[in-house]
């Protein structure tokens, strides 16, 4: 589990671990609802409230990350990834929105308004034939033009290598051998290497067109989740050492997700990348 802040009281360190026990058993957790999210954002004056339910129905809760821009009198609320429940029913949504509206403890302010992003795939088993889509709607939420990705692609790894390596395309087969046979290896990284992976995230978002941070909000991701071994840093390496292609991996419950990674040009050219990804 991820460790809580030094600072942290016995009572507000028992209540992180419990809550990041609960988003760790949870299909799917995701990292950005672990506590270490929440300090992450913290520097950028981000407050975190956990509502909750537990209840017949099962448990459904939320990391509600609050932020109040001055000189504005009330907070924005954003769950990212979140609520998440035990199950999805009619009584689960209706119980969690009641508690939204009471709203946060006091001395953390009002709020104007509360998004929330919960991996629900459309008509898919948490959501049968649009069953949550409605209930949600019932309950007062409206649709929202979206913040993370609306996309997710989920491979199973539980697989052996050999079936892994037999599903792959053959051309993607013929990417990892290439960079293979001209010397490409495949190196896990410390902080040290932060650096590098930024250098080539920024190289990648310019070429794309997508908006990246600072490389201190990369540090301060890396800072808050390595020392419970839930972030990794792979480097796919050049004969001579150049970093050609980088992975920034997170770790919640049984999904590995890689939210930030790229390719320098000279990458693109090896073939550095699938090598990385097939490691």
């Amino acid at each position: 589990m991820t460790p809580p802040p030094a600072s942290a009281t016995t009572s507000e360190s028992d209540a992180q671990r419990e809550w990041d026990a609960f988003v760790w058993s949870v299909e799917p957790g995701s990292y950005m609802q672990l506590s270490a999210w929440a300090r992450v954002k913290a520097a950028n004056g981000w407050s975190a409230w956990r509502p909750e339910v537990r209840g017949p129905d099962g448990r459904v809760g939320a990391q509600v990350l609050l932020r109040r821009p001055r000189p504005l009198p009330w907070a924005f609320a954003y769950a990212p990834r979140g609520p998440l429940a035990d199950a999805w029913t009619v009584g689960t949504v209706d119980a969690f929105t009641d508690v939204l509206r009471v709203g946060p403890p006091r001395g953390m302010g009002r709020i104007s308004h509360i998004r929330v992003e919960p991996e629900i795939e459309r008509d898919g088993p948490l959501d049968p034939d649009g069953a949550i889509r409605r209930a949600l709607g019932a309950a007062g939420w409206r649709p929202a033009p979206p913040v993370q990705p609306e996309a997710t692609r989920l491979i199973d790894l539980r697989a052996d290598e050999g079936a892994l390596w037999a599903d792959l395309r053959k051309k993607w087969r013929q990417y990892v051998n290439k960079a293979r046979a001209t010397g490409v290896t495949v190196r896990e990284g410390e902080g040290d290497r932060l650096a590098d992976f930024y250098r080539i995230y920024r190289e990648t978002a310019r070429r794309a067109g997508f908006l990246i941070r600072t490389e201190a909000a990369y540090r301060d991701i890396w800072e808050a989740f390595r020392p419970a071994g839930l972030a990794r840093l792979l480097l796919a390496l050049a004969p001579d050492g150049e970093p050609q292609a980088a992975l920034f991996l997170i770790r919640c419950g049984t999904r590995v997700v890689a939210p930030y990674g790229g390719m320098p040009a000279a990458g693109a050219e090896s073939r550095a990348h699938y090598l990385l990804k097939w490691a």
